[in-house]
């Protein structure tokens, strides 16, 4: 299922780098972007039970489609976000978009089990 997110930064545009990076000198200022991911259905593992019943979790994988940073002119494609973000950014994205996949109202998944229900 296809997800829409925002994500926040600290930069500072007279230097250009991150605000882990920054200095008390320097001037930061917010970027916004709002990226499109894929997120597969994710099926959540089930440890409890009689083994038949039991299994690993499945699915959730991430893939990020589309990067737009805002600008005063509007939105801007990011054509080489994979050397956009740093490690830590990705694995926040990524966090936010399962996390939308999660909390979509469209996806509800509801086990089924294997207990016989004609006892």
């Amino acid at each position: 299922m296809r997800y829409t997110i925002e994500h926040y930064r600290e930069t500072c545009p007279k230097h250009g780098h991150a605000s882990a990076e920054c200095t008390d000198a320097c001037q930061l200022a917010e970027e916004r972007y709002q990226i499109e991911g894929d997120v597969s259905a994710y099926v959540p593992a089930r440890t409890s039970g009689p083994p038949d019943n039991c299994y690993p979790a499945e699915g959730g994988e991430v893939e990020i489609l589309d990067v737009n940073l805002a600008t005063p002119e509007g939105w801007r494609q990011i054509v080489d976000w994979e050397k956009h973000f740093t490690d830590r950014e990705f694995e926040d994205i990524n966090q936010k978009l399962f996390d939308a996949m999660m909390d979509d109202d469209g996806y509800d998944y509801e086990p089924d089990d294997d207990y016989d229900d004609d006892l």
